[in-house]
């Protein structure tokens, strides 16, 4: 995880996430802001806005996980996953400027999902 955060100006602190900035005094960000800055092409707001919508996907994959991948797959693996594929289609995200961060970033999360469920079952059904 700390590969992850190198060159975006976060740290990982005590109880904090990978994600959060480490020159963030208080746990809140305005979106608006950010979001403008991303659009900018500041990465290190990526962090910024993906920390403070972590929890919320945390909770949505944790939702929507089969229990049949439970033994193989955890929450936090998924979300760091929807975090890399934000990193690689940030010029998705700039090229909609009528789409809000936590629109696009959920989008990002309902593809991965398709994906990491598609890898692990096509994968068992094949093996059959």
């Amino acid at each position: 995880m700390a590969a992850l955060s190198k060159g975006f100006g976060v740290e990982s602190g005590k109880g904090s996430s990978p994600f959060a900035r480490a020159h963030v005094v208080s746990d809140q960000i305005d979106p608006d802001v950010e979001e403008a800055r991303l659009r900018a092409g500041n990465r290190e707001a990526l962090a910024a806005l993906f920390a403070d919508q972590e929890r919320r996907l945390k909770r949505w994959v944790e939702s929507r996980l089969d229990p049949r991948l439970a033994g193989r797959l955890s929450p936090s693996d998924v979300v760091q996953e929807i975090y890399l594929d934000a990193e690689k289609r940030l010029e998705h995200f700039r090229d909609r400027p009528e789409m809000p961060f936590r629109v696009w970033i959920r989008l990002l999360a309902d593809q991965r999902m398709i994906d990491v469920q598609r890898r692990h079952f096509g994968a068992q059904a094949r093996d059959a």
